[in-house]
């Protein structure tokens, strides 16, 4: 599904692996980005329990890379 499935999102089709590989890397240039997206499968990070803020996010994605 992670790459099999795509849905249109600001005006073009994507999959979820498009969506955190061709967009939210490449635009905020931070490898933690990939901390924060779970593909819900044994060999990925664990889905956080809280929602990611602006003013926390350093803290959440440093955190994120310690689970």
């Amino acid at each position: 599904m992670w790459t099999t499935r795509h849905w249109r999102a600001a005006g073009r089709v994507v999959s979820l692996d498009d969506i955190e590989h061709r967009i939210l890397r490449p635009e905020f240039k931070d490898a933690r980005v990939h901390f924060a997206i779970s593909c819900a499968s044994t060999s990925c990070p664990p889905l956080a329990a809280e929602p990611y803020r602006a003013g926390t996010l350093d803290a959440q994605l440093d955190a994120a890379g310690r689970t």
